[in-house]
């Protein structure tokens, strides 16, 4: 499962969490641990649905949208400039889906390019911060056949955002909380298995992963991976046919090394 020894304990007992969030007959003092981990709010957070999460201010256009520059590889490179920060994308049937955050990190957009790269229109705000204590961290976007969808993170308040979009761009439903009182997210990755999604946080120590259904509701239970250990960057989440796999990298004395998870899906809901 992980092409590291050092974690292959703590990979496999992260995937128990799910059955000690539960209330599983474990010692209360672990129980006490994994909730904090994955926050205090831990059990009323597992249950929690897109329309249970507020609904932002008027989306109304606010910025010119990104353009990438296309990679040999087909790789989208961004660059940032004085109004868009955190610039990601990912190419979609007719064009591109761009996210990107303001300058001050204050604000999440969305905004779609047709093949030639030019802008439908202005971008769409889909979050502002309510206060100077939030932080947003890289917005994550993946296409899906309906549209696309988005994921980011507040660090200083421990949530985890998810957005879905149609195929015009426009918001599908609320921006939802999939996690509240997660330990300090700095970035997100996110994956389509063409029925769920994989929704990946990088917390302060470990990997935080839940799974959402297409409707954007929790499917299964959230598990914290790698636990304790120093995660230097949140690579990918990809469906490889039968599993999410997982890949993120881990620093240990000054070296890097890339560990790979996979997370079978679940068909229950949390």
């Amino acid at each position: 499962m992980v092409r590291h020894s050092r974690l292959t304990g703590v990979v496999i007992a992260a995937l128990a969490v799910g059955a000690l969030v539960t209330g599983c007959s474990r010692a209360s003092e672990e129980l006490q641990r994994v909730q904090r981990a994955v926050g205090t709010g831990a059990q009323a957070a597992l249950a929690a649905r897109p329309d249970e999460a507020p609904v932002p201010s008027e989306a109304a256009p606010e910025s010119q949208v990104p353009v990438p520059e296309v990679a040999l590889d087909g790789s989208l490179r961004f660059t940032p400039d004085a109004n868009h920060r955190n610039v990601t994308g990912a190419r979609s049937a007719t064009g591109f889906v761009v996210a990107w955050t303001d300058a001050p990190q204050s604000a999440v957009y969305v905004g779609l390019l047709d093949g030639d790269r030019r802008a439908h229109g202005q971008g769409t705000r889909l979050h502002t911060v309510a206060s100077d204590e939030e932080t947003l961290a890289a917005p994550a976007v993946v296409v899906t056949p309906e549209g696309s969808a988005i994921a980011w993170a507040d660090r200083d308040n421990g949530r985890v955002r998810f957005a879905r979009l149609d195929a015009h761009g426009a918001l599908r439903g609320t921006v939802a909380i999939v996690h509240d009182g997660v330990d300090a997210p700095r970035t997100v990755a996110l994956g389509w298995n063409g029925r769920e999604f994989g929704v990946a946080a990088a917390l302060r120590e470990g990997v935080y992963f839940t799974r959402l259904g297409a409707d954007g509701a929790r499917v299964g239970e959230a598990q914290v991976i790698a636990e304790g250990e120093a995660v230097h960057s949140l690579d990918a989440v990809a469906w490889d046919g039968r599993a999410f796999d997982l890949a993120f990298t881990v620093r240990h004395d000054g070296r890097d090394e890339q560990v790979r998870a996979r997370i079978a899906r679940s068909d229950r809901r949390g």
